[in-house]
């Protein structure tokens, strides 16, 4: 259960948030089963005396896990731009560019996926995004991505609160609407930093 504090409640729309909820039903089935892959979709609206108040979401599969002493933590994208000599300090798997590559690209053909089905992202951002490891399984390593926080969508032009984002990863045009382009810069500003591995820079030198 995500329970919205009283100052989302006060800004949510509720007709959008349950729309958003059904809104793969309302796809092909194949399209429909592919977002539930790639996002963590919500399931259900929950109300309380017909007052929309949270969502039901579904829980994320172990493969965006790893282990720890205090039992798995979720491996958010951060983990990409991390240094090798960091990751290794701190005893995490690092994501050799190879990895990062597969990721990226799995991101960008999940977007267009998105896109092409009317669904924008907005706060496209490492810390909304779960990702696999790097380990292999019966000699292939699994590349899949997850998306957060998916109530915060915009599907078909409606968004079901307001459409917020860290300044780190805004576009320099400053759009008051997220959009197709706005998720597209902000992956390449993901690309870039996760190459250059610092979650910091803000350009090619």
């Amino acid at each position: 259960l995500k329970q919205y504090h009283d100052e989302t409640l006060s800004k949510l729309s509720a007709d959008v948030i349950r729309d958003l909820v059904t809104w793969p039903e309302k796809l092909s089935p194949g399209n429909a089963r592919r977002i539930r892959e790639i996002c963590a979709w919500p399931l259900a609206t929950v109300a309380d005396n017909g007052r929309v108040v949270g969502v039901i979401l579904p829980e994320a599969a172990p493969m965006f896990f790893y282990g720890t002493a205090n039992g798995p933590e979720p491996r958010h994208f951060t983990r990409v731009a991390v240094r090798k000599d960091v990751a290794e300090r701190k005893g995490h798997q690092y994501f050799d560019f190879p990895h990062k590559v597969a990721r990226l690209g799995g991101l960008l053909a999940d977007l267009e996926f998105l896109h092409a089905n009317k669904i924008v992202v907005g706060d496209l951002q490492p810390h909304n995004i779960l990702t696999t490891g790097c380990q292999s399984a019966n000699g292939e390593v699994t590349v899949r991505n997850l998306f957060l926080d998916c109530d915060s969508f915009v599907v078909a032009g409606a968004a079901a609160m307001p459409q917020l984002d860290p300044v780190s990863w805004r576009p320099p045009w400053q759009p008051d609407q997220f959009s197709d382009s706005s998720d597209l810069f902000k992956l390449a500003l993901m690309s870039i930093r996760c190459m250059a591995e610092d979650l910091a820079v803000t350009g090619i030198a």
